[in-house]
């Protein structure tokens, strides 16, 4: 019992200083797929979807089919400047943060041991997130497109 209570008090101590990643009004958003749209928790695919977020929200991409997620240099339906693959919106599993310092976005890196694999991904909202960030699907590229947008 006493270790518990230490473990909570631990916790609490690092929430007050700000060590934790997510704040108190974090949000789990939900973004998967409808055959070939991008959708936002049950509602029904739209493509572009625009997804609003804020720092420390997670972001869990959970697909049926053969799907992936790339950020992009500009919207993914646009075309002209054609949109490129731009991956220094995400810091993945293991790279060191000064290689990407402008990332708006951190791969959560959880264990899978012992566990059900899912086709999913999560990844944390950095404080650095205040602009849009394009994405599409590395599938269907620009019929599947979608943006991260600020949260009002």
């Amino acid at each position: 019992m006493t270790n518990r209570i230490a473990a909570l008090i631990g916790v609490v101590l690092l929430a007050g200083i700000g060590a934790l990643p997510q704040s108190a009004s974090a949000d789990t958003i939900k973004l998967g797929n409808d055959q070939n749209t991008w959708k936002l928790g049950n509602n029904p695919g739209v493509s572009p979807l625009m997804v609003p977020v804020k720092p420390g929200d997670v972001i869990e991409i959970a697909v049926r089919g053969t799907h992936g997620l790339a950020t992009l240099d500009n919207p993914g339906n646009q075309a002209s400047p054609a949109p490129a693959v731009d991956l220094s919106h995400i810091l993945k599993c293991g790279e060191d943060p000064a290689s990407k310092p402008n990332a708006a976005f951190q791969e959560i890196c959880d264990s899978r041991v012992g566990k059900n694999l899912t086709l999913s991904m999560r990844v944390v909202v950095l404080g650095s997130f205040s602009q849009d960030v394009h994405f599409w699907c590395t599938e269907h590229l620009n019929i599947m497109v979608g943006t991260f947008k600020p949260a009002p």
